[in-house]
């Protein structure tokens, strides 16, 4: 039977805070019997006695901390389609040790997926408990297209048509790649015209119009089109110009920080 991603996040908690407490036996045995005490007391939550799993600590308090097994086990759950696909390129990199692509693939899934950058906080408390991250994104997710009655693209098509050929040469000639371009976040809009005069929140369905300044136009690309907070204007020389969230009210959409 396969262990969930809820599972594998009560472990590596455990695991995390028994090395909190392995080092504090060697620093200050004496103090041992005060550290379960001191621990929570710096976390601000309440002990609410042996029968509750021991909290994430307080030090790992971004996204970017929480284990990328973890999120790839998220992603799975949501996406089992991907699945094969990630078997393919673990394969290929054997092969080439100097890609890294399902590091980043994880990385770069899980925001676009779940809405949540790597710097965004997690709060302290009840929400490090056991199982409870993996349920809370993915009442995010659920929260946030219900709200705006859009899903995002789920599997094959974002994968380039590279991974679909058998060809050793299509296999090792070019490193994988997801489609931004086709499937992110925003599009530039009018979609046909040369000059670019707006661009598209896909999911909330927000315009909002490009500076007249920058004339953008079809040679104009989108960077890190899988987050709604860091993708940006890239200029046709490849130099990142304006990062896009800062056209928009994210918050206005739900999708701040705060919220």
């Amino acid at each position: 039977m396969k262990r969930s991603a809820e599972n594998d996040s009560g472990d590596y908690e455990k695991k995390t805070c028994g090395t909190t407490l392995r080092k504090k036996q060697l620093e200050d045995p004496y103090g041992l019997v005060l550290s379960k005490h001191h621990l929570l007391k710096a976390l601000k939550i309440q002990d609410l006695g042996p029968h509750i799993d021991a909290p994430w600590p307080a030090c790992y308090n971004t996204m970017k901390q929480y284990p990328k097994n973890i999120k790839k086990k998220l992603i799975l759950e949501k996406l089992p389609n991907l699945a094969e696909k990630f078997k393919f390129i673990a394969k290929l990199e054997e092969h080439l040790f100097e890609l890294k692509f399902i590091s980043q693939a994880v990385e770069h899934l899980f925001e676009f997926k779940f809405y949540i950058t790597p710097e965004f906080t997690w709060p302290q408390g009840a929400a490090h408990r056991k199982g409870m991250i993996p349920q809370l994104v993915e009442l995010w997710r659920m929260h946030l297209e219900k709200k705006h009655s859009q899903t995002r693209l789920e599997g094959f098509q974002l994968f380039s048509s590279a991974l679909n050929q058998h060809s050793q040469e299509a296999q090792f000639g070019s490193q994988p790649a997801f489609n931004w371009d086709l499937c992110g976040v925003y599009v530039f809009f009018p979609e046909d015209a040369v000059d670019k005069t707006h661009i598209l929140h896909k999911l909330s369905k927000q315009t909002v119009e490009i500076p007249t300044t920058m004339r953008v136009d079809n040679t104009w690309t989108i960077g890190k089109n899988w987050s709604d907070h860091n993708a940006v204007l890239v200029d046709p020389g490849g130099y990142p110009m304006k990062v896009i969230s800062t056209f928009f009210d994210l918050a206005g959409v739900g999708m701040s920080m705060e919220d």
